[in-house]
């Protein structure tokens, strides 16, 4: 789950309309099979009912509650801001060199 948001830059340039939804399936995908896990160990997952809207918040109560490292969580966040940049840097070299739809 940490390393979804690079999956956002192939998405991105591969089926730019419908790169939310597809990242975003795979998030809840991720976060209802991971939910489903913790419940299996016999963890109380009511009080990480609604962070599954921010997934971050979600990784750092997750690792509250089963005793785990935030390094997860860390992880996901440095993957955001690098999948954010690289999207950037992607699209200003494509439009510079006026490659698809990026005219």
């Amino acid at each position: 789950m940490a390393f979804v948001p690079l999956l956002s830059i192939l998405t991105n340039l591969v089926f730019p309309n419908l790169s939310f939804w597809i990242v975003g399936g795979v998030n809840l995908g991720l976060l209802w099979v991971d939910e489903s896990n913790i419940k299996k160990q016999g963890y109380n997952t009511k009080y990480l009912s609604w962070f599954w809207l921010l997934l971050p918040v979600w990784m750092f109560k997750r690792a509250k509650l089963v005793g785990g490292s935030n390094w997860y969580a860390i992880t996901y966040l440095v993957m955001l801001v690098l999948s954010l940049i690289l999207t950037f840097v992607l699209v200003f070299i494509l439009t510079f060199l006026g490659y698809g739809g990026f005219q």
